[in-house]
């Protein structure tokens, strides 16, 4: 069988959901698909990629959005970022057009939606184009398209594109009726042993930022931490230095230093969910829900917002608790607390077999192997 060559691309280089996603494909794909990246700056990605091998070119690019406008810092530079946003855009689709040319791949595979240029460069060369939407864009991180969501909407629709969406609840969002879901695989078929032993913290795994939910964990917990003198509170991640910064200034105002850690950015979060009481996830609008399968892999209870897609995670199949405010959040974490992790271990494990078959690594590439064949043989027909 002839390889399929495959050219990705991306924005940033942080390790977040999207490339940590790309790189468990790139970790278990065989000969048939001979991958090409292009990542938007420098950074942890670019060497997980040398590591693995997998050639890649940096063509600096930036989110098709318009810019924020969250505070008067935002609105005085609103002008030039949208003019940096154009040009810049511009001279990577160039860039791009050139690398397509010389590639000349089966497929164009854009890894998040607010990059455009892999559908633009698609479009003008012919070359079949995958448009992974991952996220709601602006439900939750307040991005809205450039110049509009309509003309986004209307890109994604386009006959030369075609549409993966990480849940059921993102495709619902766009409206793509023809799209198709794949969730991200996270976990192999190989779970570790699971630790009923737990120790007393709950923790938080993710990007800080207003959208996911931290601020508001932090306020909870302060408020929690009022009937507990035990149980603390380790947040992994990176992010926002103003979230940051707020957060740190919660947690000094209040005297909590000793009950909130800030570890920042952990490569292995693995020995932290196996040993926590719970993962909480309070993201308001999780597209997917990286963390949550991660957690319930590693045998973690997870608590998470009743919206998104860690309700469609958790709900669908009780794997999981939720919560719809932040009193029934605390009402929960004093009943864990008071009760004990026991009663939920069954959980625990129907929870960590059920993520293995319906997120594993190998799920993931048998759909996105299928989804490109049909491609591919769509051109040949046409």
């Amino acid at each position: 069988m002839v390889p399929k060559k495959i050219l990705y691309v991306t924005c940033s280089s942080a390790l977040w959901g999207d490339n940590k996603a790309l790189l468990h494909i790139f970790d278990h794909m065989d000969e048939d698909i001979v991958p090409f990246v292009v990542v938007g700056s420098d950074g942890p990605f670019c060497k997980e990629l040398e590591e693995r091998n997998i050639s890649y070119s940096i063509i600096k690019n930036f989110f098709h959005v318009w810019p924020s406008t969250s505070n008067f810092r935002d609105v005085m530079l609103f002008f030039p970022r949208l003019i940096r946003m154009i040009i810049f855009n511009y001279r990577a689709k160039k860039k791009l057009i050139k690398l397509a040319k010389h590639l000349n791949p089966d497929i164009i595979h854009t890894n998040v939606g607010p990059v455009h240029i892999g559908y633009s460069v698609a479009k003008l060369l012919g070359i079949p184009h995958v448009w992974h939407l991952r996220e709601f864009q602006t439900l939750h991180f307040g991005m809205i398209p450039f110049p509009s969501f309509s003309s986004f909407k209307n890109k994604i629709q386009d006959r030369n594109n075609f549409v993966i969406t990480v849940s059921h609840v993102v495709r619902n969002y766009f409206q793509v009726a023809n799209a198709t879901v794949i969730y991200d695989g996270v976990v192999s078929t190989t779970p570790p042993s699971l630790i009923a032993d737990k120790q007393k913290y709950f923790l938080f795994v993710g990007r800080i930022s207003v959208g996911k939910g931290i601020i508001g964990l932090v306020e909870v917990f302060k408020e929690f931490c009022r009937f507990d003198s035990t149980y603390q509170l380790l947040i992994i991640g990176n992010g926002s230095a103003k979230v940051e910064r707020q957060i740190h200034q919660f947690i000094t105002r209040n005297r909590l230093e000793e009950r909130v850690k800030c570890l920042g950015y952990q490569k292995d979060v693995a020995q932290y969910m196996q040993r926590a009481t719970a993962t909480i996830v309070p993201s308001y609008h999780e597209a997917f829900g990286f963390v949550t399968v991660e957690a319930i892999y590693n045998g973690c209870l997870v608590i998470g917002r009743n919206s998104g897609g860690t309700s469609e995670i958790l709900g669908e199949n009780q794997m999981g608790l939720l919560y719809d405010n932040d009193k029934q959040l605390m009402e929960l974490l004093l009943k864990l607390t008071q009760e004990g992790i026991d009663q939920y271990l069954p959980m625990i494990k129907f929870a960590q077999s059920k993520v293995i078959q319906m997120y594993s690594v190998q799920k993931n590439i048998e759909m996105l192997k299928y989804f490109y064949n049909r491609i591919i043989e769509e051109k040949i027909k046409n």
